[in-house]
């Protein structure tokens, strides 16, 4: 896949990708159950050409390798943004590749403390890509050890994982790990492990966040959890307050959007509805009420039509979760049910941001979410200037109705694996 997108572009990958998809789904409805040397021979096999391919559907590996190298050379990482001419004396060949050089990190503390590791290693890409290779590895080893072969191979030749994984190279097989073992530590009875982990693998990517709840609903000591979550953040992000957190992500909250059927759904229903004028002209009334003339360029500067599409999809986050919480029967589609609400409520989806949800959908035989997850490349075709609907026809549409299929025709046997 990594040649054809480079020969031929985006089409013949997305073909190339459909193969593969064809080929994994053989391979799961076939119910092999590999031994242990055949497992890790084939999840290595397919690993390798991506693996010794520089990665070109997304650029955000060489951000991380910026933070690496600025920290490494003793400079806080939120401090400048890449494009800084202060920084100007560690750039390296690579420096164009950076992705928004004007913007400063969004990345977690624990991100950058796994980014200044490899930058202080001095081995680049390679070291990158290999540290995630061992942790897509040590995911697969669990799942084969924990549950069984046929689970882990079935997430170890899952074409999302070796595209934005083994090719290119996102954090988020690194949060993926230590999400399960936080998962694994909960469903042992291990409150405390559990708690701690989880905590790194929000520090890590934002993500498992939404796994809280899930994580406080099926504990036995929760108040343990909570206080070594809290305790656990608290070490990465304290050293950061004074001097700023993250400031990146609220660029990135208040900016992005892709990929997004809730965002544009909503977004255009406001602006034919004329929501935010309505909204103006109510607060005019109540400014004028009231006498609150100093908070009223701020309460204006938020009722435009993007930020208010944020706000309601912030409000449906928050009850979809609840409602996941209720509806969910394991823990695992608990967890899985949690990050894929997280991301149809989210103004932006790349397709690397299925990856944390894909393990727990394979667990809990999600097809929804795994369909989804498996269709997410497609996305790339809005790079190519296809219609948002047409790809959002593919990504979601596409997926939901062959998950329904399935259900109503073949009614597969509940095979939770997920506690």
């Amino acid at each position: 896949m990594p040649g054809a997108f480079r020969s031929h572009g985006t089409t013949l990958f997305l073909i190339a990708y459909a193969s593969a998809l064809a080929g994994w789904g053989l391979c799961v409805v076939s119910r092999l159950r590999p031994g242990w040397a055949f497992l890790i021979a084939v999840v290595i096999a397919v690993r390798i050409v991506p693996a010794l391919t520089s990665p070109e559907l997304s650029h955000d590996v060489y951000r991380y390798l910026w933070d690496g190298r600025v920290a490494a050379a003793g400079i806080n990482p939120y401090a400048f943004a890449p494009a800084d001419p202060r920084l100007e004396g560690l750039r390296t060949e690579w420096h164009a590749l950076i992705n928004h050089p004007e913007i400063r990190s969004l990345y977690p503390p624990a991100a950058q403390a796994v980014f200044l590791f490899v930058g202080l290693s001095g081995t680049g890409l390679a070291g990158w890509k290999g540290l995630l290779l061992l942790a897509d590895l040590l995911t697969i080893g669990i799942i084969a050890r924990r549950w069984d072969s046929r689970t882990a191979l079935a997430y170890g030749l899952f074409p999302l994982v070796l595209i934005e994984g083994a090719w290119n190279a996102h954090i988020e097989l690194l949060m993926t790990l230590i999400l399960l073992v936080a998962y694994l530590s909960l469903i042992r009875g291990r409150d405390v492990a559990a708690g701690g982990f989880l905590a790194l693998a929000t520090l890590v990517k934002i993500v498992p966040i939404v796994a809280l709840p899930v994580f406080l609903r099926h504990a036995n000591r929760r108040l343990a959890l909570c206080a070594v979550f809290a305790g656990t953040t608290a070490v990465f992000v304290v050293p950061f307050v004074r001097t700023g957190l993250m400031p990146g992500f609220g660029e990135y909250a208040r900016r992005w959007s892709f990929n997004s059927p809730a965002y544009e759904l909503v977004a255009s229903g406001i602006e034919w509805m004329h929501v935010t004028e309505s909204l103006r002209s109510g607060w005019t009334h109540v400014k004028d009420l009231l006498g609150v003339e100093r908070i009223s360029p701020h309460v204006y500067s938020l009722l435009y039509p993007d930020a208010v599409t944020r706000a309601i999809l912030g409000v449906a986050l928050i009850l979809a979760l609840f409602a996941a919480l209720r509806t969910s029967h394991t823990p695992a589609s608990a967890v899985a049910n949690s990050i894929g609400v997280l991301l149809l409520c989210s103004p932006a989806v790349h397709p690397w941001y299925w990856l944390a949800l894909v393990p727990f959908a394979i667990l809990s035989r999600g097809i929804p979410w795994i369909l989804l997850a498996a269709a997410s490349p497609y996305s790339y075709m809005l790079y190519d200037g296809r219609s948002p609907w047409i790809v959002f026809a593919v990504c979601y549409g596409l997926p939901l109705i062959f998950a329904a299929a399935v259900r109503m025709w073949f009614r597969p046997p509940n095979e939770d694996l997920g506690s």
